[in-house]
């Protein structure tokens, strides 16, 4: 009662509507002289009374133990002193004069007659002060000080009149509160109808159980009691049954609103069903009749019934007689109405039925604007001619709420279909309806449907197709209208040069440390580095002089192990944004310094003092622009009475440390959250752009959000998402620790303090709702959810009437439906079960917003609803590159949407497919397509196919081809033993080459052939048979010279010697290639380039496995998945690629950084991972000495599809310990010509079908950094600057940015596999890199069919492996 507050307008609107009607028609008022209202104690017994509704409509409220009086000139009140003191706002409100005086007069707890005395005087002052008009009731009112009234009045000698019709006059019409409140509870009505209680009857027909009419109504009631079951904005308190849902059948359809259904079980037969509810007290009725198996007379009679309604409901014209309305709808029948109902309803409102107003043919009152009628109608103790008595008599009954209008009547009940289609169903053959007389003889069978017997079929499901076949037809035509005024909007946007903002100039910050010397530091040493913490600055000795540098002038600084210091700083073109002024640039600058300290501990000084002022600077000029930004908010004005409150709530962002809770409040222009240690948030009313309210459903959390317009500062972050929220599990576990329950009880716990928490939030935000004018929340329709990936997370997503939500999960993503211009989804495609959708904002400086992986079940639901909010949408199967467009529209977005076509060509149909997404930009280091070696479909294919009339005489001798050619080899062997010579000679070491009696020996050798190993499992010997294709048996030939492999642990001297001896005694033959194994197509520089490759020798390399390396590699890939380390003894499939890196000097590298052990010579300098396999048949044991053995296996010229050379080398490496080889790993490379020799080629789609989408085990998220790619690159000792240099990567390779190694995917696939619990021990892998996939992109390493894949977000495949025991054939 606290709560009470009476809405002042409305209370004397209707209080001058009462003085109105009661002097304006005094003949229907009985020519009283005063009106009494008289409302007694509370009485649960008493459902409806006229004078508590009229009491209601006065106040809002339902007043107890209070008399009104009217009297002519003034207004007597009686009752308690609280409700005078909530009744006296009402008066002191009212601005200018009141429209009749209040006097009120207070209820004593011993009661005399002095106050009925002071009434009676007012009464007997009204008019001729005789007769005194009150309503007559079947109940009387209850309580002491209402006998005493009854008592006093009936002494008093006043002529007591019923003025019942007055009354009723007054309340007849509604006002736009009353027909809001009633157009509510219709709805509320028909969806219970529909929704709860049809569907109930429903599958008790299709499981044919024997539940009564009662017990499905107790079940329906209940709805009633949880109104969250239909809608969580419904407060409890507002949602009541008018009576109990009604549910008749079998013969017997006399029972009346408010009397018990009966104990009798559901016949399939007639079925009446009716539902009333109540919202603030205000009625609304619906009722229908369900027809199993109907014959062709109950059809017939049941089309007539709806036809009387309808005309019942036309008829209901302004000013039109009650009884001209009952008797045009009587025409329609030809012969006698015994059967019809005596009336058609009647006027409805906070009473369920009002008796003056009736729809009959002795009425003769006038229809109004603004009444409400029940048109009820039906036909009664109606029989058939054949069947069983239950199922022989039937009656036909269908009530709808309708109120009246200046230009009609609106159907308040529609959403409860009644056409006959719509509530018939059959259960029964044709040919049984046909033919009573056979049924009487023989038991009918029941027709038998394939999946279930007797299943209960409407034939308005006959219609679904059709209809759905018109809303696809609906939508497309309603998405045609809002491509035209998605165009016209846009255009309008930005036309008369409102183009896209730019981004404004600013003026560089000054890089001046101190004006002159004078200001240095006075305890500056020679030759040594000084930190001013004060200037914040660092002064470097340079040639014996300090020169100042600010700290923010440096990017980065690290140190090395050999006391090395290192400072790098920002350079002029990256330093200053395009938006900055070049007032500070400078044509020299200094671009890094390194430093040697002999000292360790002045060394870790200068490392920790340079990063923690670093760190301090960047702190504070990131807390700086955050403030920059901020918008001052308005001042907390606190609210006079007790605001609504929500308490033991936490926060989210934390504001503080721990997890702190607090109590939100709402007050008169905002909301505050009181921290229990004494803080506060504020957050303005103004400042929320969306409230959201989510109960806890399925989650385990109920909140409040808020999304801001302009963000506020949380501790020292500024955020634009304020959460609230109570988490339900946390509360259920503290309640077990005090209370120590049975385990049993926690589902019921949990389920309990849901609802309960979900209460009090509900209250909470009706009340907000109700005391803030225009604020509302937002509920999400959990109905139309799905799962996506809006970021790195997969969360599940809520629409709202405004938004599209997902706020549980942390960070929330909140999309404002109004900032959309346009959704397209990507990847839609019959063969995957997913699609992403991208939506486009209105303002083209915000980025796109993707959401991937949604399933493709919910496309149909998404679209109808993007739709429904009149967004438009696009849909194909590719993927487009949205930074690109969006920097391309940007440019001139008028001429994109007057003379390009705007978005039209996102359409499926017209679509060209010019528009090619990431995945079809130029391929860098693992970007590898079938389609650039013409087509090939199969891997062998690609790399397999070497002429017959290649190979060589494996007896030796040459052919004539060769001979013709033998002095080209020469030069080409000379040139290259020249070259080799002198790179040895700059490294000064000879081990790893044959001497010059080994080279001529080979040089004997059939060319075009390779060592083939044999199956002694042996490390390789000089004798190897040398042949013309690939082995893949992966063993070894032959032992070496020196003796047998120790497996013991070396040490460092030992292991070198060792590996010396092997390197200098074994010698195999290399691969070569003759004039005639090369196409006759092949260019002069493919030509030499592959001839270059002819005499690479094999390499034997012996290293210790130490347990380091792996370790760094272990905690690489765990610090990527964010998984555990795991460890073990032995070497995983992938962990030998960090072991035998590339022993090279700096001035052997290519000029991209790169290994050229195996490289071409010539313009094919691109190299590109492309694919090999792995075959571990033992892995390797860590701390043991293991020899690698590297030979060139065959080299290939192929052409792209654009007919540009690439040369494709296979290199295969063994790994062994002892005498057995124990992994076989055969590597493939593809090498192009360098960018600034060719023509860079367009961009291309991957063509053919996507890759399954991943599935099995949950799939991982991946993004590599700047700082993975580099720890990887040092792990292998890898310097190829496709990994390590942006621009590099860019501008020479093509590429999005730094690009991903393919051994490190290639580890992510079998580390992926290995932690689903796949077994890797005697496996063969073969894997394939098919794109490139940049720093900061996010892919998803899974399962996908029979393959491990690595896959872009947009589908595109960057890797799959394929993993089979070992020997096992494709």
């Amino acid at each position: 009662m606290t709560d009470v507050e009476i809405e002042v307008p409305l209370f004397w609107e209707r209080i001058k509507r009462f003085y109105d009607s009661w002097r304006r028609e005094p003949s229907t008022w009985q020519d009283v002289d005063a009106v009494v209202l008289h409302v007694g104690a509370a009485n649960d017994a008493v459902v409806y009374s006229r004078s508590i509704a009229l009491l209601q409509w006065f106040f809002g409220y339902e007043f107890t133990e209070t008399i009104m009086i009217f009297c002519e000139q003034k207004l007597y009140i009686y009752t308690s002193e609280k409700k005078v003191r909530m009744i006296e706002t009402v008066v002191k409100k009212q601005e200018g004069p009141h429209f009749i005086p209040i006097e009120f007069v207070t209820r004593q707890r011993e009661e005399g007659t002095e106050n009925f005395n002071r009434m009676l005087e007012g009464i007997k002052a009204s008019k001729n002060g005789k007769r005194l008009g009150e309503i007559v009731e079947k109940h009387k009112p209850t309580g002491s000080s209402a006998q005493n009234w009854q008592n006093f009045i009936e002494k008093s000698n006043l002529d007591l009149v019923d003025v019942g019709s007055g009354i009723a006059q007054v309340l007849t019409v509604k006002d736009a509160t009353e027909l809001k409140n009633i157009k509510t509870g219709a709805t509320i009505s028909a969806h219970i109808l529909k929704a709860n209680l049809l569907s109930k009857v429903e599958k008790v027909i299709d499981e044919e159980t024997n539940e009564t009419h009662r017990q499905i109504a107790s079940k329906i009631e209940e709805i009633f009691a949880d109104p969250a079951r239909i809608s969580a904005k419904l407060n409890p308190d507002h949602i009541d049954s008018c009576y109990t849902p009604l549910i008749m059948s079998g013969g017997n359809y006399d029972v009346k609103p408010g009397e018990e259904n009966d104990e009798k079980p559901l016949h399939f037969g007639t079925i009446v069903c009716a539902v009333g509810a109540r919202y603030k007290s205000y009625c609304s009725n619906v009722a229908r009749t369900y027809l199993v198996d109907p014959s062709k007379e109950q059809k017939k009679c049941y089309e007539l019934l709806v036809d009387i309604q309808q005309k019942v409901i036309d008829s209901l014209k302004v000013n039109t007689k009650m009884s001209a309305v009952y008797q045009a709808a009587t025409k329609l029948l030809e012969g006698d109405n015994e059967y019809l109902r005596k009336h058609f309803g009647r006027n409805m409102g906070l009473e369920f039925q009002e008796s003056e107003l009736v729809l009959n043919d002795k009425n003769d009152r006038l229809v109004r604007p603004g009444m409400v009628f029940n048109v009820n109608v039906s036909f009664n103790n109606l029989s058939l001619t054949s069947g069983d008595e239950r199922k022989r008599n039937y009656s036909l009954i269908i009530a709808d709420t309708v109120v009246v209008k200046e230009d009609g009547v609106d159907l308040l009940t529609e959403k409860a279909p009644k056409k006959y289609k719509e509530v018939s169903y059959f259960l029964e053959s044709e040919q049984e309806q046909e033919a009573p007389e056979r049924k009487a003889k023989v038991k009918p069978e029941p027709v038998v449907d394939l999946d279930s017997k007797r299943a209960a079929r409407s034939t308005q499901r006959e219609d679904e197709k059709n209809k759905a076949i018109e809303l696809e037809h609906k939508r497309r035509e309603h998405q045609k209208m809002l491509e035209e005024r998605s165009k016209e909007e846009a255009a309008a946007r930005f036309s008369n040069g409102n183009k896209v903002a730019k981004t404004a100039t600013k003026k560089a910050t000054s890089t001046e440390a101190y004006k002159d010397p004078s200001g240095f530091p006075a305890d500056l040493e020679r030759n040594r580095i000084k930190i001013d913490t004060q200037r914040e600055a660092i002064l470097i000795p340079i040639y014996g002089t300090h020169v100042p540098f600010l700290i923010s002038t440096i990017k980065n600084e690290s140190k090395t192990d050999d006391n090395l210091i290192r400072i790098n700083f920002h350079q002029p073109e990256n330093y200053n944004p395009k938006g900055e002024t070049d007032e500070n640039k400078m044509p020299v600058f200094l671009k890094e310094i390194t430093y040697r300290c002999p000292d360790a501990k002045t060394l870790n000084a200068l490392d920790r003092g340079i990063k923690e002022l670093r760190k301090r600077i960047v702190a504070r000029e990131s807390e700086k622009r955050e403030t920059a930004s901020l918008v001052i908010q308005e001042k907390l004005v606190l609210s006079r009475q007790r605001p609504p409150r929500l308490s033991d709530l936490f926060m989210r962002p934390n504001p503080g440390k721990g997890k702190p809770t607090g109590a939100l409040e709402a007050h008169t222009n905002g909301f505050r959250f009181h921290l229990n240690k004494g803080d506060h948030v504020d957050v303005m009313y103004k400042n929320i752009k969306h409230a959201f309210f989510q109960p806890a459903e399925n989650e385990a959390i109920t909140l409040i959000h808020f999304h801001l317009h302009n963000g506020i500062m949380i501790g020292k972050k500024k955020v634009s998402d304020v959460q609230f929220c109570t988490e339900v599990m946390e509360v259920s576990q503290a309640i077990d620790s005090r209370g120590g329950k049975d385990e049993d009880e926690d589902p019921y716990r949990e389920k309990m303090l849901r609802a309960k928490f979900n209460k009090e939030f509900g209250d909470f935000v009706r009340k907000v709702q109700d005391q803030v004018q225009g604020f509302e929340f937002d509920l999400p329709f959990r109905d139309l959810g799905f799962d996506g990936v809006p970021g790195r997370n997969q969360v599940f997503l809520q629409p709202t009437v405004n938004c599209l939500i997902s706020v549980v999960e942390q960070p929330p993503f909140v999309l404002t439906l109004s900032d959309v211009e346009i959704a397209s989804f990507e990847r839609v495609q019959f063969s995957l079960k997913n699609f992403d959708v991208v939506f486009i904002m209105k303002d083209y400086d915000r980025p796109p917003i993707h959401i991937n992986l949604i399933s493709t079940e919910h496309l149909p639901t998404i679209k109808e609803w993007l739709d429904s909010r009149d967004i438009k949408y696009y849909e194909g199967p590719q993927s487009f590159n949205w930074t690109r467009i969006m920097a391309d529209i940007k440019k001139n977005p008028v001429k994109f949407h007057t003379e390009d076509g705007g978005w039209s060509f996102l359409n499926n149909d017209e679509g060209s497919g010019d528009e090619e997404g990431p995945d079809s930009e130029e391929e860098g280091d693992e970007n590898f397509s079938d389609e650039e070696f013409g087509g090939s479909d199969s891997e062998e294919d690609a790399f397999s196919d070497v002429d017959s009339d290649d190979d060589g005489d494996e007896s030796g001798d040459a052919s004539e081809s060769e001979e013709d050619e033998e002095d080209d080899w020469d030069v080409m062997e000379e040139r290259a033993k020249a070259e080799d010579a002198r790179a040895l000679q700059k490294r000064g070491r000879g081990d790893f080459s044959d001497d010059e009696n080994d080279r001529k020996s080979k040089k004997s050798k059939t060319s075009s052939s390779s060592a083939k190993p044999s199956s002694s499992g042996k490390p390789p010997s000089s004798s190897a048979k040398p042949v013309g294709k690939p082995s893949s048996s992966g063993k070894p030939s032959g032992k070496p010279s020196v003796g047998k492999p120790s497996s013991k642990p070396l040490g460092k001297r030992a292991m070198h010697m060792r590996s010396s001896q092997l390197i200098r005694h074994i010698s195999t033959p290399s691969l070569r290639h003759s004039s005639s194994s090369i196409p006759t197509w092949a260019s002069k520089e493919a030509h030499s380039s592959i001839l270059s490759l002819s005499d690479r020798p094999p390499q034997l390399r012996c290293q210790l496995i130490d347990l380091n390396q792996v370790t760094l590699l272990r905690q690489l890939l765990s610090d990527i998945t964010c998984t555990p380390i795991i460890h073990d003894h032995t070497l995983h499939a992938w962990e030998h690629l960090v072991y035998f890196t590339p022993h090279v000097t700096l001035s052997s590298l290519g000029p991209d950084g790169s290994d050229t052990s195996y490289n071409p010579r010539g313009p094919f300098q691109r190299r590109m991972w492309a694919g090999g396999t792995i075959e571990l048949r033992n892995p390797l044991q860590i701390g043991v000495e293991t020899w690698e053995r590297t030979t060139l296996e065959d080299v290939q010229l192929k052409k792209t599809r654009d007919d540009q050379e690439m040369i494709i080398v296979w290199v295969r490496k063994e790994f062994g310990q002892d005498e057995e080889t124990k992994v076989i790993d055969r590597r493939s490379w593809l090498f192009r010509r360098a960018h600034h020799e060719v023509k860079v080629p367009g961009i291309n789609q991957i063509k053919g079908d996507a890759p399954a989408i991943l599935h099995g085990n949950r799939p991982l998220s991946l993004s590599q950094s700047q700082e993975t790619l580099f720890r990887y690159s040092a792990l292998t000792y890898n310097a190829h600057r496709i990994h390590l240099c942006d621009d590099w990567a860019r501008r020479m390779e093509g590429q999005g940015g730094r690009v991903v190694h393919g051994p490190l995917n290639l580890s992510l696939l079998l580390f992926k596999r290995l932690l689903d619990g796949g077994k890797m021990e005697n496996m063969r892998v073969e894997y394939r890199a098919k794109n490139a996939v940049c720093e900061g992109e996010e892919y998803w390493v899974g399962e996908g069919g029979d393959k491990m894949l690595a896959v872009k977000t947009d589908g595109t495949v960057i890797m799959e492996a394929d993993v089979k025991p070992c020997g096992e054939e494709e």
